[in-house]
Order: structure tokens, then C-alpha cells, then sequence
């Protein structure tokens, strides 16, 4: 639907259960806590011009308790979440066979930030979006750091296909060149973008 300039219309939406909830492996099924949660509506997740409250009441399932297995999901902060193997085993129900291998050269546009955050840019890059989720949570602080873990995780291909032009193919492809120890090719490619 498309609206010309100053005219109103109501809009009705139709929200079920499972936009709220999460796949429980205990009742195999998705399901949604009882509760109060929060809408935003808006062009981009920077600009949430409507905000409402809506309270879903289901009926109670069993959930499991990992308080004392994996304590970090029951005291998560505003930080960047992380969490030890050992809890996140415990979660899941079974070991991993995961390496602990660290992002190296060549990167691409597959790596994410986390995959860069040792190095030298990488540490600039990770600060920069720390920031841009603190930004994008201005109004709901408790989900900042959710959005910086979210952000990094993601790889750098959909930064660019989502990232409401912040960054753009150009300035991956010189942050890339940059990464790769290309410094001038990349210097060059950034300037050039910017200067777009």
C-alpha cells in the first residue's frame, strides 16, 4: 500500500505467537513465553518511528534450568554476550567438536568482525560497531548487547546488502585489500569511496 504526503490510513497486523518465540527442544515445538514485549516499527532498524507494547499470555511449558550449569544466559549485561563451551555444551545438550582456529589471510567478504578483531583495523571495526549497536538500541538499552554480538557475527557480504548503505561494496572491497596487507590498493579503493 502507498500513501500520498499527509494523508493517514489505519493498518491492521496480524501478529501470531511464534514472531515472539523460540524453538524449544524440550516440547520440540516453537513457543512464547507469558509476558510484555516490545514493537518497532520503522523504514530501517535506525529509524523505529512507532513503538508499542503488547502482553502474550500462553499457557506455562516446561523449561530447563541451566542456572547452574551455564549462569551466563541468567546475567546478561548491556556488554557483547560471550560464553564459555562448557556452557554453551551444557545448552545444547552435547559436546562439540569445534577448533578453536583463528581467522586468517586471505579474508573475504565471507569473514566477520569477530574474524577480524584481532587485528590492528580489526579492533577500529569492532569499536565502530559497538558503537552503531549502542546507536540502533538508543531506546531499548537492554538489547545492546545482543546487536553488537549480532554484528559481528555477521558475515561482511551482509553488512553490505543490509546495511542501509554504511558500508558499501567499494569500502569492503578496500577494507579487504586493507586486511590482506594490500595497504596502498586498499588506502587507494577507501579514499576513492569516500570521496563518492
Amino acid at each position: 500500500m502507498q500513501l500520498n504526503p499527509h494523508v493517514t490510513k489505519e493498518v491492521t497486523l496480524s501478529l501470531d505467537t511464534g514472531y515472539f518465540g523460540y524453538y524449544s527442544t524440550l516440547i520440540k515445538d516453537w513457543y512464547c513465553e507469558s509476558g510484555n514485549y516490545q514493537i518497532f516499527v520503522g523504514s530501517s532498524t535506525y529509524s523505529c518511528s512507532l513503538k508499542g507494547g503488547i502482553y502474550v499470555n500462553n499457557p506455562e511449558r516446561p523449561q530447563p534450568d541451566f542456572r547452574i550449569t551455564a549462569p551466563d544466559y541468567y546475567a546478561l549485561s548491556n556488554n557483547e554476550f560471550k560464553v564459555s563451551r562448557e556452557e554453551f555444551e551444557a545448552i545444547y545438550g552435547k559436546r562439540r567438536h569445534i577448533r578453536d582456529v583463528q581467522a586468517s589471510r586471505p579474508y573475504t567478504s565471507e569473514n566477520t568482525i569477530e574474524d577480524i578483531s584481532h587485528t590492528f583495523l580489526g579492533k577500529f571495526i569492532r569499536r565502530y560497531a559497538n558503537k552503531v549497536a549502542k546507536d540502533v538500541t538508543e531506546s531499548a538499552k537492554e538489547q545492546e548487547g545482543m546487536m553488537a554480538s549480532m554484528i559481528g557475527e555477521m558475515p561482511f557480504f551482509t553488512m553490505v546488502a543490509s546495511g542501509d548503505g554504511m558500508l558499501s561494496e567499494g569500502m569492503l572491497e578496500g577494507v579487504l585489500h586493507r586486511l590482506n596487507a594490500h595497504y596502498l590498493k586498499g588506502l587507494w579503493k577507501l579514499l576513492k569511496e569516500i570521496r563518492k
